[in-house]
């Protein structure tokens, strides 16, 4: 890894990890709440790898990224994603290490607001990777 992909790694993993304890907000990706694909998002624009009126979800990432950049297992950086039946991808996180991830955790498309998110304990944290039933990939953007 070169010097700017370490740079860029460093600043997207602050960016994310300064959404902690923040709340799950469907569709959010400003101060207040975020979601999955967000929070990724805004990762991903802190660093300089979108542009800041690019706005996806978790399904969109996956495709811009999975030709060029997908690993098999999970690393410091890697983005992590999880798959529906319909092979879609239905959530993101980032990696932190080879076993958990931080991400926009606990949510749905009825938490619009803190006091639900806060009812429903949806939230920026920490979980195992392995804390969903559904298979996952990844993707690392620093190698």
């Amino acid at each position: 890894m070169g010097v700017m992909e370490k740079e860029r790694k460093r600043i997207f993993l602050k960016a994310i990890e300064g959404y902690y304890l923040r709340w799950y907000d469907w569709g959010g990706q400003g101060p207040g709440g975020v979601d999955c694909s967000g929070l990724v998002v805004e990762g991903l624009r802190a660093c300089g790898l979108m542009a800041n009126d690019e706005d996806l979800t978790a399904d969109d990432i996956w495709n811009k990224y999975r030709h060029k950049y997908t690993t098999k297992a999970p690393c410091e950086g890697a983005i992590v994603f999880w798959f529906g039946s319909n092979g879609k991808a239905v959530h993101t996180a980032v990696a932190i290490g080879p076993y958990h991830c931080i991400g926009a955790h606990g949510g749905d498309s009825d938490i619009t607001d803190s006091e639900i998110a806060e009812l429903e304990g949806a939230y920026v944290k920490y979980r195992p990777i392995n804390y969903r039933p559904e298979s996952f990939r990844c993707i690392d953007l620093f190698k």
